[in-house]
């Protein structure tokens, strides 16, 4: 695989190690590491525990009142990873 050179802007924001910057049997390797976390059967045991994260977030939201979503769906988004990637239980904390 060779999108090294081709992604080669994203660097500055990835750093020079991404998926998307290495090449060769490297990015093979790392791709097989992380692909199994990303595979559909893996994905849908999340959709349960995503979902309630999702329902208990918007169950806070203003009711009838303009607000800023898009603060409140990049918290859905942290706490869903903090919780279904990194396993945290209390991502407050």
């Amino acid at each position: 695989f060779h999108a090294g050179e081709a992604n080669s802007m994203l660097a500055g924001l990835l750093g020079d190690s991404s998926l998307l910057l290495i090449d060769d049997d490297v990015h093979r390797d790392r791709r097989r590491l992380m692909s199994p976390p990303f595979h559909r059967d893996a994905v849908a045991r999340q959709a349960g525990p995503i979902a309630e994260i999702a329902a208990a977030n918007i169950a806070g939201w203003p009711m009838a009142k303009a607000f800023a979503v898009a603060p409140k769906m990049s918290e859905i988004t942290l706490e869903v990873i903090l919780r279904t990637v990194i396993g945290a239980s209390d991502p407050v904390r």
